[in-house]
């Protein structure tokens, strides 16, 4: 046991890892690229300058990485090299024994063997069917080695083989009963106890079935500890021993011809192990093995399974200790044949097997942005069009302009850096289609990971939804999950993937239903790898919404946020709340709503972009018709109040106001005045108005204090009047629930009595706007008609807040 554990602890301080060193190589050349003054990566001044901008990034950071390792990442990995510490190895055979007992309770499920010898408390069952005698009997075997059977009397049967039980009983119950049918078979059997003792696991005295085999019996009591043998198990029955069970052939080869069934009061020894040696690195079981007497190189390589297919045979390695005072190392070459048969081991030596040098000696390596990265056999004269013939080999989006050739050079094996450009290289330029050499490396670029990362997106009934950056090979599955997983609502059976692609420089749309239970079963059909700018639409359950809200402010009885089923109407909601207090200025309420938000915006983007052109189109014809610098300048002056309107007008933000009429809703209840909820909707009431603003071209815009009776005129009289630029003839009034008044809406009277705007009687919370004058100028009216309109969708809400407050 001492001599494992030595063992096992040596190895594991082989398995320690050493410190890192790191070496710094100085960059040769006239010129280095910048911020590369000393690297193991170069690539030649000339070269360099002659790249664009972005490409010279993708060599900067090229420059900055680690050097290029020795061994290509697309090599297969191997076990162990030279220069490496040997793995912590553990002793072959004992992980059978790992979990302890599994049971010492007797065993009652085998079948009973043709030479079991029965004995004293077995249990005999027989059958009889005859017409003159039948039944059934269950028969123990006595002490005196008898059963009892009905009408015959005592029967010896202790000491036969449950075969010829079977057959001396058929002849004496039967007897001349030609007729009779007799069946003959075990019951319970009697018990047996061993003895385990020696470097067992847990050493002791057993009860176990009379059917237990060495084997059954090992496995029942935990079998060898650390440091006990497994390829000398001895029994010891009345003094000798009556077998030497070696489990390696048991284990190896599942040899039990060695394996024998106990008998009671037999003695089962575990003795201490032999010399044991490791065998680590490129075989195919490494471990620490027992050996049963002398044993040469070969006999060890063939227990550990004899060295796998990258194990280098020309250099063995075995560190051997001598005589417990040093610790030597010898070199063996396995090509030799008689080497290995004539090696002859020590205990405590531990054979390493290396592997054979990963680097390929006639390949090279493409990666990247490609359909088939990786090695490729290299032949002279081998070209880049030889490894990548066609567009069918790049993956979408390849980055044609450039690509980077990395080849070893130097004596100090520095990797140079040779750029190239592809799609001349893939069309026979001489020039671009390099020759390569044994150990290149071709790397092909993403388009979008030089210019721009890309990017895919994900929306609707997912916890996270947005943007994610899309990493190689990223599938739907893994989108979701960076999107926090589906919500309860989502519909698991239609899922919408939406994919554009630039194919002969046009763009393809492509939509793709999914079928999400497949998706995150993976489903490789359905868990497709997604590509840039991807659109993954999680579609809610049909039918599903979420409890829709309306939010009552101001003057309700008991204004929050109320929840609203399908069909319930905004007098519905007024009614649960309570009403309106006793201040509460009907006309003056603001009803706002995120779709009506939406659509004003995108109207009013219209607006400007059509006003934008006619603006540029009309002021294009202006100055080519202009006769005179005078004309010119004042081409130029109307274009600059053109564009500072426009640029206002851009500026502007909906508010996403609807115009209700309480007043009328709450006297008929759910008539046309009424509205139908949607999700978001805000109602504000304000307190009973005071005052009414006065804005624009007038000598004083500000608010007053509202008097019951007065016009339009009355109020402008109070701010002065308009001024001398005020366009008088288009006075127009934004009245307190948000509708607007003109003086083509409002005429009153008769042809010649006629009354205009400035008559109209204003009431609390209205607003009097006195628009500018301008040049009459078909783009000019048509901005500022839609002005008046952005500024009613616009303005009206902050300025009733504004009064309130």
């Amino acid at each position: 046991m001492k001599r494992i554990v030595a063992f096992t602890l040596a190895l594991g301080a082989l398995a320690m890892p050493t410190p890192a060193r790191a070496e710094n190589f100085v960059l040769s050349g006239r010129e280095a690229p910048p911020s590369q003054a000393t690297s193991s990566v170069l690539i030649a001044p000339e070269a360099y300058q002659q790249l664009s901008a972005e490409q010279q990034q993708v060599v900067q950071r090229r420059l900055q990485e680690a050097p290029a390792p020795a061994t290509r990442p697309d090599d297969p990995a191997s076990t162990m090299r030279p220069d490496e510490p040997a793995p912590a190895l553990k002793p072959f055979g004992y992980d059978m024994f790992a979990e302890g007992p599994t049971s010492i309770a007797p065993i009652e499920d085998l079948p009973v063997p043709a030479d079991y010898t029965v004995g004293p408390g077995d249990e005999v069952l027989i059958s009889a069917i005859s017409p003159v005698r039948s039944g059934d009997y269950t028969l123990t075997v006595g002490r005196d080695g008898c059963i009892l059977y009905p009408n015959i009397g005592s029967l010896a049967v202790a000491g036969m083989t449950y075969s010829r039980m079977v057959s001396f009983l058929t002849q004496t119950i039967k007897g001349e009963a030609a007729n009779m049918q007799l069946t003959v078979r075990m019951g319970k059997l009697h018990s047996i106890r061993v003895t385990v003792v020696g470097h067992a696991k847990k050493p002791g005295l057993y009860t176990i079935s009379s059917l237990s085999s060495l084997s059954n019996a090992l496995m029942a009591f935990g079998g060898a500890a650390s440091g006990g043998s497994l390829r000398d198990v001895q029994v010891r029955r009345s003094g000798r021993v009556v077998t030497h069970f070696d489990l390696y052939d048991f284990l190896m080869r599942g040899d039990s011809s060695k394996d024998v069934r106990l008998q009671s009061a037999d003695v089962i020894v575990i003795p201490s192990a032999g010399p044991m040696v490791g065998v680590s690195g490129n075989v195919r079981v490494p471990a620490i093995y027992e050996l049963k007497g002398k044993a040469n190189l070969d006999e060890v390589l063939k227990l550990a399974g004899s060295i796998s297919p990258n194990g280098y045979r020309q250099r063995l390695q075995i560190e051997r200790f001598d005589e417990n005072r040093t610790k030597q190392v010898l070199d063996v070459d396995l090509t030799d044949p008689k080497v290995a048969g004539t090696m002859p081991l020590r205990d405590g030596d531990l054979i390493k097997v290396f592997a054979v040098s990963a680097k390929l000696s006639n390949a090279v390596y493409l990666s990247g942005n490609v359909e088939r990265p990786g090695q490729y056999q290299y032949r002279p004269n081998l070209r880049i069009r030889d490894i990548l013939k066609s567009e069918r080999d790049l993956k979408p989006e390849s980055y044609l302009d450039f690509a980077l050739i990395e080849r070893m050079t130097g004596p100090d094996s520095h990797t140079e850096l040779i750029p190239f450009n592809l799609g001349k290289a893939m069309a026979g330029d001489p020039k671009e289609n390099r020759q390569l050499q044994p150990d290149d490396r071709v790397q092909v670029y993403y388009r979008w990971a030089l210019q721009q990362k890309p990017m895919v997106r994900i929306a609707g009934a997912v916890n996270n939804a947005g943007e994610f950056q899309l990493m190689p090979n990223m599938t739907v599955a893994q989108l979701i999950q960076l999107a926090g997983g589906l919500k309860e609502q989502a519909d698991y059976s239609n899922a919408e993937l939406t994919r554009r692609q630039i194919v002969d420089n046009r763009v393809i749309t492509q939509r793709m239903s999914l079928d999400l239970r497949r998706v995150l079963q993976d489903d490789r059909a359905s868990n497709q790898v997604l590509m840039k700018d991807d659109y993954l639409l999680i579609k809610p359950l049909p039918g599903y919404s979420r409890v829709r809200t309306i939010t009552l402010m101001g003057e309700v009885a008991q204004p929050g946020t109320y929840t609203a089923r399908d069909g319930e109407t905004l007098y519905d909601v007024i009614q649960r709340a309570g009403g309106f207090t006793s201040q509460a200025y009907l006309k003056g309420a603001i009803f706002t709503r995120s779709s009506v938000k939406r659509q004003q915006e995108e109207r009013l983007q219209v607006f400007v972009q059509r006003l934008e052109e006619n603006l540029y189109r009309k002021s294009a014809q202006g100055a080519a018709g202009a006769l005179s610098s005078e004309a010119s300048q004042a081409n130029e002056a109307v274009l600059t109040s053109k564009k500072a309107l426009l640029e206002s007008l851009k500026q502007t933000k909906a508010s996403g106001r609807m115009i209700v009429t309480l007043d009328d809703l709450v006297n008929r209840p759910h008539s046309s005045s009424d509205v139908q909820l949607e999700e978001g909707d805000v109602l504000m009431v304000p307190p009973v108005l005071n005052a009414v603003s006065i804005l624009g071209q007038v000598y004083n815009p500000t608010a007053i204090t509202y008097t019951q009776g007065k016009t339009v005129n009355d109020y402008l009289a109070k701010t002065g009047g308009p001024t001398d630029a005020a366009d008088t003839g288009d006075i127009y009034v934004i009245k307190a629930d948000g509708s607007v008044v003109t003086d083509q809406t409002y005429a009153r009277g008769w042809w010649l009595w006629r009354r205009g705007i400035r008559s109209a009687v204003l009431e609390p919370g209205d607003t009097i706007v006195v628009p500018e004058r301008l040049a009459e100028d078909t783009t000019i009216r048509d901005v500022r008609d839609i002005t008046q309109i952005i500024f009613q969708i616009a303005t009206t809400a902050a300025l009733t807040w504004g009064i309130i407050r």
